[in-house]
Order: C-alpha cells, then sequence, then structure tokens
C-alpha cells in the first residue's frame, strides 16, 4: 500500500475519537476529518470498532489526500449485512501530490469490504469506472432550482464561482445577487401563494424535538435495499455534520462543516380535516452562500397519499424560508405533475451509484441486480 513515498495509514471507527487531538494531521494544511463527521461515526451505531473509517496519505509527515468510510446496512430479502460507504475523497490541489488520491483509492479495495458510493461529482465518475466499480442506477429525484426563474441567479453564480477559485470575494455582486434574488422570489412566491396553500390545508405538521423511537412505516419494504431504521435515522439527527454554530465547525477542513443556516426538523403529519395520525418526516433547511435548500431526507408514513405528505411538508418550509432549492424523492411525481407551476418548477434529476463488491460472491455482489434505490441512500441525510 505505497508509491514509493506515499504511505498509507487507516484509522479505525475505535481510534477516531484519539485522531481528531492529533497535531500532525488536524493542524495541517490537509485536514482531513472535521470533529462533527468524527464524533457521529465513532457513536455510528451500525459500526464496530474495528471498522475501517478513514485513510490517509501520507508522506514525510504531511496528509496529502484522505478517504472516508461509513458502515452501513445492506437488507437482503430480510437479513441485513453490513456495508460501507465512502463518506468523502480529497487530494491536495498540488500536482506533485496528484498521485495520492489514487493511490489511497486503490488501497481502499485492499481493505476487504464491500464499497458504495453516490452524491458523485461527474469528474469522478471515469476513476471508478476504470478500477471495475459497477455503475448501477441512476436514481431519479425531483428539484426545484430557482434559478431557472432568477434573470440574474445564473451569471451572478457563475461570477461568484470564478471568483472564489481565484480565492476572492466581491461584497458588490454578493449585494446584487441577494438584492436582485430577493426582488425575483418575493414575486415568484406571490405566484406560488394558491400553491402553497393548498399545500397547508391538506395537512398539518407539528415539529418534535426527536424523532420518536416508535416511528413506523406501512411502505412494502424492497426484496434488496439500502436499509436505515428508527435508530440510524434517530443517529443522523443527533450527530449531524454540518453546523451553523462557528465554534462547534471545523476550521481549514476542505468540504466545510459551516453553513450560515442549519435545521434538521422532525415533523408529525395530520390529516387536517380529521386529524388521523399519518406518521413522521423528517428534511433539512441548509443555507449555504444566500442558498436555502430544502430537502426530505427520512418518512416514516402510514398513509397510501405519502408522497403528497412528503411533497406538501417540502413546499410548507420552502414558504416559511424562501427556498431556492427543493429535492423530493421521484415519488412525489404525481403530486407535481398534477400543478401546471410545479410541473413547471421541478425537474427530473439523476443520482448516480458506484459499488466494488470485495469478492464476486460477497454480499453485495449477488445483490446488485436486485436493488432497488432510495434517495436518502448514502450520506445524503447528513449533508
Amino acid at each position: 500500500m505505497t508509491d514509493e513515498k506515499i504511505h498509507v495509514e487507516l484509522v479505525r471507527t475505535g481510534e477516531l475519537r484519539d485522531f481528531v487531538n492529533r497535531p500532525d494531521v488536524m493542524q495541517g494544511s490537509v485536514v482531513p476529518i472535521s470533529r462533527l463527521r468524527a464524533a457521529a461515526h465513532a457513536a455510528n451505531p451500525v459500526a464496530d470498532p474495528d471498522d475501517p473509517a478513514l485513510m490517509l496519505a501520507m508522506r514525510d509527515g504531511k496528509c496529502l489526500a484522505y478517504l472516508g468510510f461509513m458502515p452501513g446496512l445492506l437488507r437482503i430479502d430480510g437479513q441485513l449485512q453490513k456495508i460501507f460507504w465512502y463518506t468523502t475523497w480529497y487530494a491536495a490541489k498540488d500536482p506533485r501530490d496528484a498521485a495520492a488520491g489514487g493511490v489511497l483509492l486503490l488501497a481502499s479495495l485492499r481493505v476487504g469490504v464491500d464499497i458504495a458510493t453516490t452524491g458523485l461529482d461527474p469528474k469522478t465518475f471515469e476513476y471508478y469506472r476504470r478500477l471495475r466499480f459497477k455503475a448501477i442506477g441512476p436514481l431519479p429525484y425531483f428539484e426545484l432550482n430557482f434559478d431557472r426563474f432568477d434573470p440574474l441567479g445564473f451569471p451572478a453564480r457563475v461570477l461568484q464561482v470564478l471568483l472564489r477559485r481565484k480565492g476572492r470575494r466581491s461584497a458588490a455582486v454578493d449585494a446584487i445577487f441577494r438584492a436582485g434574488r430577493g426582488f425575483t422570489k418575493t414575486a415568484a412566491y406571490g405566484l406560488a401563494r394558491n400553491v402553497l396553500r393548498h399545500a397547508n390545508q391538506q395537512y398539518d405538521f407539528a415539529e418534535l424535538s426527536e424523532l420518536p423511537a416508535d416511528a413506523w412505516s406501512d411502505e412494502e419494504a424492497a426484496p434488496v435495499e439500502f436499509y436505515r431504521d428508527t435508530e440510524f435515522v434517530r443517529w443522523s439527527l443527533q450527530y449531524p455534520w454540518i453546523t451553523d454554530q462557528k465554534d462547534l465547525s471545523t476550521p481549514r477542513y476542505e468540504f466545510s462543516d459551516f453553513r450560515e443556516l442549519v435545521r434538521f426538523v422532525v415533523l408529525e403529519a395530520r390529516r387536517r380535516n380529521s386529524n388521523e395520525h399519518l406518521g413522521h418526516v423528517v428534511l433539512s433547511v441548509c443555507r449555504d452562500q444566500g442558498i436555502t435548500t430544502i430537502k426530505i431526507l427520512h418518512h416514516f408514513l402510514h398513509c397510501s397519499d405519502r408522497y403528497q405528505v412528503l411533497l406538501a411538508a417540502a413546499l410548507v418550509y420552502s414558504g416559511k424560508f424562501r427556498a431556492d432549492r427543493i429535492h423530493v424523492p421521484a415519488g412525489c411525481e404525481d403530486s407535481i405533475g398534477s400543478s401546471v407551476l410545479l410541473r413547471t418548477a421541478f425537474r427530473r434529476r439523476n443520482r448516480e451509484y458506484f459499488c466494488f463488491p470485495r469478492r464476486r460472491e460477497s454480499v453485495l455482489g449477488p445483490a446488485l441486480d436486485r436493488l432497488e434505490l432510495n434517495y436518502c441512500d448514502g450520506d445524503t441525510p447528513f449533508s
């Protein structure tokens, strides 16, 4: 597991709490994990102390690249088996260290675990294909992206990205973007008033402090799926990976765990006209660089109109926070299609998956052809 001067270090789950106190890596130019992520991984109810959690590419005591693992469960015909998700993969931008990321990816395949990954930058797809990861999916979902309705939105975002790449920020560009955005959103949400009112009329949503341990769903389970029970979801809510409190964030962590606003919301859903208890919905509200995103994360619903409930919850919270992005599962398609405005606003998107069974006959290998994907797979609920 070496590439001349580069050596690979494997950090296991039981070592994470001590690892984040190591000054040689946590104070270097490449910070391999945030303190929030380390605490979350250490408390993962699916994890064992010996499970791989983080791989580092080191040279002369300096971290050049890192790759993260998160154990999860695969349910096959009612039986639960452990698999591992990639949660992050990063290499220093210095061209001299370009090989470090590839060294880590190769080394991770020798750990001897079944691996899945999703939510990837398309620029990385070719790496996975070359290493004979099996592509599955894609998973469809629906996104409302307000940039499509904002005449200044797209050019302003492009300019902001270009300036950031040069290590610069323009207060004038930010101010113009926010002012234009505010005017356009006020007009758009005014036009959508009737749609939002309809969502509010059908269901009542009450915020809870946590997901009840006895939350349940009557949705038929897929024969083969990546599995998340209430314990796993409660853990993800208790140990978020992002924060809007600066003092809890980790400085210089490449993917940044700080956001302007972070809310993970548990809702109890009831039918308004009968007060029938319908179950629970988990969603996130996140604002980063002025862009607010609402995501449906999990649901434990026991009603036939579950996807109407999910879309209504997303719309209610988009109205509360004047969201710029809304992400909902593909099952909401019929509800979206029933409204001309929603049909115009939402667009179908696809998310790719790559899997690497450690052996042809291992847990993941024989299951891939039967695997049904879900919007909440991988580390989606955390970010």
